[in-house]
């Protein structure tokens, strides 16, 4: 089995988030260590990342269900799947993305779908 190196990143980036990630008086404040290397993981840099620029008079949206599905699958759904979005259909960024919130929030589990609930 051929392994990626996006993979073992993003291991070790979950793996190294202080406990001190999310205080802002802490010098680790969005700070993850990675082989000896500190980054910073902000909300700017995860949205540079996903390549959405963000005005700072902007308001949040909500998008509908549809709207989410066709972003998310790189465009080949345009309905929300009974059984979830397969993980498969997910484009790279939301791929990665969807990584690393399985290992944050379902450390022993590897779920193959997005609901949307």
């Amino acid at each position: 089995m051929q392994r990626r190196i996006a993979d073992e990143l993003i291991r070790e980036f979950i793996v190294n988030l202080p406990d001190e990630f999310n205080d802002p008086s802490s010098v680790d404040y969005q700070m993850v260590h990675i082989r000896g290397f500190k980054f910073v993981i902000s909300p700017a840099v995860i949205n540079g990342f996903l390549g959405n620029t963000v005005d700072i008079d902007c308001s949040p949206s909500c998008p509908t269900i549809e709207v989410l599905a066709n972003v998310l699958s790189r465009g080949t759904l345009s309905t929300w799947p009974v059984n979830g979005i397969p993980a498969a259909a997910l484009n790279v960024k939301y791929a990665i993305l969807h990584k690393i919130d399985i290992a944050n929030w379902f450390s022993s589990s590897h779920a193959l779908s997005i609901y949307a609930t």
